[in-house]
């Protein structure tokens, strides 16, 4: 009656929190839509889900038949629980732990039970009979997979490759579904996951996060990668890393590729980067180098307002965070603050562009940040260090900077 649900309801209890914590920070906090809900909060709701469907089925068995059930407030716990504000990790495992414990009471439960009845307005029209504890736990999972398939793009990237083998019927089959998708996501294991694409007549793909793998199908075409141009083929694979433009071009009618993407965000080479993390006032906070995580339209919007830089144009600051070494601060995966660090790594080192957003100001943010650029970044053996402040001197003061004692030996030069 409940045994195909129930273990549908163990894999997903398996697969779902790593494939969450998978997810990039920026695609869990973006909202779907005006008025709709982030990938985080949708989970937040399956969480709501599961603390009232919990207490349903646990009360159903010492109530008066036939059981009344009643709604909750769906929209307003998720803006009451603000699940955007907590971390994936804390919201990942939460959801796993209430279905772990909704999975193992209904383990338990007897035939019998399984058929005491239930009243409701919820669904209509309503059939006396047709409504019992089976048909809400099968409703339950089936509400969760609605949902699931918003934040992975298919139950089928949630089934681990030891069960599932993956062949390019079923695949294409599942994409035909999707209309008007071009790629679907068809398993999750770690940091790696695997799509199926096949895109229409021409690739307008962006550079990705991860470091990543095409194992061609079918067709044939032209890969720009990195620059260069080579002709592909069926059977041939392609290495791109994280960053990297590239895209398919000229490519025939016939082309399908698989996709697997792996590894940490920014690449293997994001290992070498510096990640640190701080809970501060119930809050995570994090400093990052990685380049790939720094939110750059978040930057250009702050600077548009500092004293320093609102005349700096769009494609400026996009190079000069190319071009420097910078450190993000971020708080539950958003960008609230940066250094940059400009530097030859031997005799000179520039520190700019430094801000913590005005909300999370007042809790050593900015110290933090600033400490971390000195004795972090490529500069941190330079002696001669130099900055421009006008009302934050009190702050580098603490790490050594003072007023230039020769101003008349600093000169600018300014195109106009």
């Amino acid at each position: 009656m409940i045994t195909k649900t129930l273990k549908k309801l163990d894999t997903y209890i398996r697969n779902v929190p790593k494939a969450f914590k998978a997810l990039p920070p920026a695609e869990l906090h973006r909202k779907l839509g005006a008025g709709r809900w982030s990938k985080k909060e949708i989970l937040g709701h399956l969480i709501d889900s599961a603390t009232n469907n919990w207490q349903r089925f646990v009360d159903i068995q010492h109530a008066e038949q036939p059981f009344q059930l009643r709604p909750y407030a769906q929209k307003e716990l998720v803006v009451h629980n603000a699940y955007q504000l907590q971390s994936t990790e804390a919201v990942a495992g939460l959801w796993e732990q209430l279905n772990r414990q909704i999975l193992l009471v209904c383990q338990q439960l007897s035939k019998e039970q399984l058929q005491l009845k239930i009243a409701n307005s919820l669904w209509k029209p309503y059939h006396e009979g047709k409504h019992d504890l089976a048909w809400l736990i099968n409703d339950y999972v089936a509400h969760m997979e609605h949902h699931l398939v918003q934040l992975f793009g298919s139950l089928a990237a949630l089934q681990p490759m030891i069960e599932r083998p993956l062949s390019i019927e079923s695949a294409t089959a599942q994409l035909e579904q999707q209309q008007g998708q071009l790629f679907i996501t068809l398993l999750r294991h770690g940091t790696m996951f695997v799509e199926l694409y096949i895109p229409d007549k021409v690739d307008l793909q962006t550079p990705h996060k991860q470091d990543e793998l095409y194992v061609i199908i079918s067709g044939t075409g032209q890969f720009f990668n990195n620059g260069e141009r080579h002709p592909f083929g069926p059977g041939d694979v392609l290495f791109v890393p994280a960053g990297i433009e590239h895209r398919f071009e000229d490519f025939s009618d016939d082309f399908k590729t698989w996709v697997v993407f792996y590894g940490p965000q920014g690449g293997e080479q994001a290992q070498l980067n510096l990640h640190l993390n701080r809970p501060i006032n119930g809050r995570n906070y994090s400093l990052s180098s990685d380049p790939q995580l720094l939110d750059n339209e978040a930057i250009f919007a702050f600077l548009q307002q500092s004293y320093w830089a609102k005349d700096r144009p769009r494609e400026v600051v996009d190079a000069a965070l190319r071009h420097a070494y910078c450190l993000g601060l971020y708080c539950e995966g958003k960008q609230v603050g940066l250094a940059r660090v400009i530097t030859d790594g031997a005799t000179f080192a520039y520190l700019a562009d430094v801000y913590v957003l005005k909300a999370h100001q007042g809790q050593g943010l900015g110290k933090w940040l600033v400490e971390t650029a000195l004795e972090h970044s490529p500069g941190r053996g330079v002696k001669s260090w130099l900055l421009h402040t006008q009302d934050a001197q009190g702050l580098y003061e603490q790490f050594g900077f003072e007023i230039s004692r020769h101003p008349e030996w600093v000169m600018n030069r300014k195109l106009c």
